[in-house]
């Protein structure tokens, strides 16, 4: 047993180091050493690779490999997130039973309500009390009466007199 301390160690790796320098010498000098350090450097594969396996599959399988800590943030996240989008799924029900109700109000069939044409707005009359305006579509566009007219807040009105080029639409109030 080497002792720590007294020199020991190096008493102990002396012989080792004296024949790793005679080898080196020898491989140097003496070419049928260095045929066999070849032939063993050719045997050492095989082992070299085995001794190198678990280290190899280690590292391929750190990628693959995730912390439990990772997935519970991981899970969480996408516990949050489908809450969020069965919210969304709930308001847009909502708003599809909502449309529904409207088309039924406006007796419009859901294959007309589906249909859009944009219009631009000609005139609005300057009577407050009169609540129409003249849009620049008309019967030729596909206008008809009684169409729902929305913008981008929701429903303004329907269509009350649809002529050929200029339709004239009642607006809706919220009094």
């Amino acid at each position: 047993m080497v002792k720590r301390g007294d020199g020991g160690i190096v008493r102990g790796l002396g012989p080792y180091l004296l024949l790793s320098l005679a080898l080196m010498v020898a491989y140097l000098y003496i070419a049928p050493v260095r045929t066999v350090a070849q032939s063993a450097a050719v045997i050492g594969i095989p082992i070299h690779f085995l001794a190198s396996l678990p280290s190899t599959a280690l590292n391929a399988m750190q990628g693959h490999l995730t912390s439990a800590d990772q997935l519970r943030s991981e899970f969480e996240a996408m516990r949050q997130r489908n809450l969020i989008l069965q919210t969304r799924l709930h308001r847009f029900e909502f708003l599809e039973n909502e449309n529904s109700r409207l088309r039924q109000l406006l007796s419009a069939t859901p294959s007309q309500a589906e249909q859009v044409t944009l219009a631009a707005l000609i005139a609005v009359n300057p009577d407050p009390g009169a609540l129409a305006v003249l849009i620049d579509k008309g019967s030729a566009d596909g206008i008809f009466r009684g169409q729902p007219v929305v913008d981008s807040g929701g429903l303004v009105g329907q269509v009350t007199k649809p002529g050929l080029f200029r339709s004239k639409v009642s607006l809706i109030t919220q009094e």
